[in-house]
């Protein structure tokens, strides 16, 4: 059975309990494009029990993942799950560093166009090694979707009770959303050192990235604790200041 929840939502979400979806699985060769490791994993699997969709092609609705790395490296990809969109539906596909809400400037940036078919699913890998995203163990980032008008649908997971099935929180508009829900994806890390001086990520470490870091450590950013001990202090500031004359050789 579904269920459309109509509050805070506006029928934004659905979520299946009991049976298998009505989506057949349809899984695009792009899915086996990426080479690098799972580095964290929400559930999108259609035929899970706690699966549920998300609208994410309706004007007006933007979504943010929040997500955590375990590891420092460059983010090769993500994989996503959707389906049921209508012909020529279009959906923006960003990332975001920083805590959700995060409105910095995008990381990395993509618009797909979907063919279209009613009742399916379909992985789909984004491949995002060009944007050069360098991130560090435990600093959070966010992956975005917003819509053009039309309908599409994204996979995840709602756990009724109990905790969710990804421990990073979901935000929609903006705000936090209802904490038993969570978009699913997997991504994909290279490996390789990240050069801490670098903190814009941009490839290169210059005065921009001093600038970057005393804003982050001035407004208490979990990016700038760049010890990863759970804290922004003084220690971190000391640690950039280190790697920032070192620089990135």
């Amino acid at each position: 059975m579904w269920l459309s929840f109509l509050s805070q939502e506006h029928a934004a979400c659905n979520v299946h309990r009991g049976r298998v979806l009505l989506l057949t699985m349809c899984l695009a060769g792009v899915a086996n494009a990426q080479t690098g490791t799972i580095d964290q994993r929400s559930p999108h699997d259609p035929s899970n029990p706690l699966a549920a969709t998300f609208e994410a092609g309706e004007t007006g609705f933007t979504w943010q993942q929040q997500i955590r790395p375990a590891r420092s490296g460059r983010l090769e990809g993500i994989r996503i799950t959707y389906g049921d969109a209508l012909p020529g539906t279009r959906l923006a596909v960003r990332v975001r560093a920083g805590s959700g809400p995060s409105v910095a400037p995008p990381l990395f940036q993509t618009t797909l166009t979907f063919p279209g078919g009613a009742n399916f699913a379909r992985d789909t890998y984004l491949d995002m090694r060009s944007a050069n995203i360098q991130l560090f163990a435990g600093v959070p980032f966010v992956l975005e979707f917003q819509g053009f008008g039309a309908h599409l649908v994204v996979v995840g997971s709602f756990v009724e009770q109990g905790p969710p099935l990804y421990a990073e929180p979901l935000f929609l508009n903006g705000a936090e959303f209802d904490p038993r829900w969570r978009i699913g994806f997997d991504t994909f890390m290279e490996g390789g050192s990240v050069c801490v001086a670098d903190f814009n990520r941009d490839g290169q470490s210059d005065f921009f990235d001093y600038l970057d870091f005393a804003a982050a450590f001035a407004a208490d950013d979990p990016a700038a604790d760049i010890n990863l001990d759970g804290q922004v202090d003084f220690f971190d500031y000391l640690d950039f200041a280190s790697a920032f004359d070192q620089g990135c050789g």
